[in-house]
């Protein structure tokens, strides 16, 4: 199982930096057409796969299509809606959770009806025709472009500068959030805090909270800034990590750990690209090295927590600790670095213009004078 995960990722790997630069060129909606319809064909052919190696490359080829729209469907999303982009950016990495939540439901029920084996080939069976109609769809969409002015936008040492804090954002993001929904049901169980049943239970209200959390920042991000809402998650993530450590032993604050936790983790992906957008115009190309900086993470830091793990299961809240506050700290970089973004200097500038002085304001005609102030 190690090998097919690790073929998977390797793929998505791959998939989220070389799909950036082929958006820019070419029709996005057919290029996700396609590589859906490659990934409905991978879940299709694979319960038929009797050799380890050829069912690796079969989850290499999946995990590249996924990678691969994952960025095209975020930079689309932006090209799309531009500034107003930050609601729709929020449900589409929501759905990601909706999926995360019903998946397991579903291949559960199969496999309790029809067998282990038989439940999961037709789980892959289904979803593999589901990805048919979505194609159709993709194909008959019109190209989504930039805008000319995104297009056109060139990028200095501090773009360049916000781009690589991003990607380290997301690469310490994602590498938490794995790290938690994987490890939280051991941790659980090996210091004897609650029972395999209980932990799976709180496994599940961690995935819970963090799709309730998307879901409910969809309306929130009409309203609120993604500086705002990126302030939020942190404070949220650093106050549920200090929680554990403070109260290691206590079942009732592992519980509320787990949903304050999940709740701060949920809008952080979206909104943190949302954040890069507001300082500059983000390509196929540049939304390719965020992607890629967050699968670089969610292969790595689990990887190392395993390792801390081992030795010590509250090595997993020190860690988590450690990436809320180092998290905080690449956030505080991006926003100073950003005030020196051109774009950023561009909006700032228009929004002085927009504002007259008050030597240009019309005050109307003076009132006569009377009599009581001829008088003084």
């Amino acid at each position: 199982m190690g090998y097919v995960f690790t073929a998977r990722a390797s793929g998505y790997l791959i998939g989220s930096i070389t799909g950036g630069p082929l958006f820019d060129r070419f029709n996005g909606n057919a290029l996700s057409g396609a590589f859906v319809l490659v990934t409905g064909a991978c879940f299709i052919i694979i319960p038929f796969i009797t050799n380890l190696w050829v069912m690796g490359i079969f989850f290499v080829c999946s995990g590249f299509s996924m990678g691969f729209m994952d960025t095209g469907g975020n930079v689309m999303m932006i090209w799309l809606h531009g500034e107003k982009v930050g609601p729709y950016l929020q449900a589409l990495h929501s759905m990601f959770g909706v999926g995360a939540f019903l998946s397991p439901l579903i291949i559960g029920k199969l496999m309790h009806d029809l067998g282990d084996l038989e439940g999961m080939t037709w789980s892959y069976r289904i979803f593999g025709f589901l990805t048919v109609p979505i194609s159709i769809w993709c194909f008959m969409r019109p190209r989504v472009t930039p805008r000319e002015s995104d297009a056109a936008a060139s990028h200095g040492w501090p773009e360049r500068v916000v781009i690589f804090l991003t990607s380290f954002f997301l690469f310490v993001y994602v590498g938490a959030e794995v790290s938690a929904g994987g490890y939280l049901f051991s941790y659980a169980v090996l210091r004897n805090l609650a029972e395999e049943t209980e932990s799976a239970l709180m496994t599940a209200l961690y995935w819970g909270a963090l799709t309730l959390g998307r879901i409910a920042t969809i309306p929130a991000s009409i309203y609120l800034s993604s500086r705002v809402l990126l302030s939020g998650n942190l404070i949220g993530c650093i106050i549920s990590c200090v929680l554990w450590l403070i109260f290691e032993d206590s079942v009732a604050m592992l519980w509320i750990g787990c949903f304050m936790y999940g709740l701060a983790m949920s809008s952080t992906f979206p909104s943190a690209i949302h954040l890069a957008e507001n300082y500059m115009s983000l390509t196929g190309r540049l939304a390719s090295l965020l992607v890629f900086g967050a699968s670089s993470g969610e292969m790595v830091i689990p990887l190392v927590t395993s390792f801390l793990f081992a030795r010590a299961p509250l090595s997993l809240m020190w860690i988590l600790l450690t990436t809320s506050v180092l998290g905080t700290g690449i956030f505080i970089g991006i926003l100073w670095v950003g005030k020196f973004t051109k774009k950023k200097i561009r909006v700032e500038k228009m929004q002085d213009e927009e504002m007259p002085e008050m030597s240009d304001v019309d005050l109307g005609d003076e009132p006569p004078l009377t009599k009581l102030d001829e008088e003084f």
